[in-house]
């Protein structure tokens, strides 16, 4: 079974192991962690405020910015906080970027259920 592993601080408020099988990307796993806790998003924030970044690995490999879309194939993903002024080259800094994706991905949602709502009413969007 494929999951990610949360570490640090992050794991011991909202849980060190999420089945992540049927999520496609790190966008995925981030708003299925968002719609199954409380405070998540906000803990990103605060994250970010405080000069804490996080580090993806893709089974050994860290992730970058640029693949931050891409598919997260069938290896677990690993998610670890590190001081902002403490990474090293490879670690990326990801905070802001998982921020967006998580953030975009549910205003899309609302929009939706918004449109799926109003459209049972019988109103029409312009």
């Amino acid at each position: 079974m494929q999951k990610a592993i949360l570490e640090g601080k992050i794991g011991e408020k909202f849980g060190r192991e999420w089945p992540i099988n049927g999520c496609n990307s790190i966008g995925d796993t981030f708003r299925l962690i968002d719609c199954q806790t409380q405070g998540f998003t906000q803990y990103l924030v605060e994250a970010s405020e405080n000069n804490v970044d996080f580090a993806i690995q893709r089974g050994i490999d860290f992730i970058g910015e640029e693949e931050l879309l891409l598919s997260i194939g069938k290896e677990d993903l690993i998610i670890t906080e590190i001081p902002a002024g403490q990474k090293s080259g490879w670690a990326k800094v990801l905070a802001a970027i998982a921020l967006i994706v998580v953030t975009a991905g549910a205003g899309a949602m609302m929009v939706g259920a918004a449109a799926s709502q109003a459209a049972a009413m019988g109103a029409t969007i312009a």
